[in-house]
């Protein structure tokens, strides 16, 4: 007569196994380009992955911007039209301009990162926490800016509301990385 405990044991097994790596299968299906590109202003491009859409187009202050979103997790991407100038000086505009006005009770890392997109492109990285004014709502993010050749200047902002970034971190770094900047 046979045993059913080999049968018993290789369930167990498979099981193990589909719980410890079938979340590496399905992060990484989910980390493909599947939307539409979004196009802003001609200076950059950026592909949506799996569950990211398009939530709103404008300008604000004259300043082009698409917004792409997912649950919480945000990305603004802001296109400069002939900005000139360097990473640097965008990110510290950027900072000025944009975050100290949108948050109250901002803080801003002082450490700038160097990040290259895939393109070969390099730009710079920053981490802030705030809150929205509009709302009092506690938010963390993540601003890259780059430059290109022809000086045009582009802003991803990444952000979630506090404690979820870590959750859309991954996802909004590697659009920033596969974005075309012209």
């Amino acid at each position: 007569m046979r045993s059913r405990g080999g049968w018993a044991t290789l369930a167990v097994v498979g099981v193990i196994v589909v719980v410890v790596f079938g979340g590496y299968v399905v992060a990484a299906a989910l980390s493909e380009p599947a939307g539409a590109p979004v196009d802003v202003a001609g200076v950059v491009g950026v592909h949506p992955l799996s569950g990211w859409a398009l939530a709103r187009r404008g300008t604000i202050a004259g300043v082009p911007f698409a917004q792409i979103t997912r649950g919480s997790g945000n990305l603004l991407v802001a296109a400069l039209p002939g900005r000139g100038g360097d990473a640097q000086r965008l990110a510290d505009d950027y900072e000025r301009i944009v975050l100290s006005k949108e948050l109250s009770q901002l803080s801003v890392s002082k450490q700038l990162d160097a990040v290259r997109l895939r393109s070969g492109l390099e730009g710079l990285r920053f981490a802030y926490v705030g809150v929205v004014a509009d709302t009092g709502a506690s938010v963390e993010g993540e601003v890259t800016v780059v430059v290109a050749p022809s000086g045009d200047g582009v802003v991803f902002d990444g952000w979630a509301p506090a404690g979820s970034m870590s959750f859309v971190r991954s996802d909004i770094e590697a659009t920033v990385e596969e974005a075309e900047v012209r």
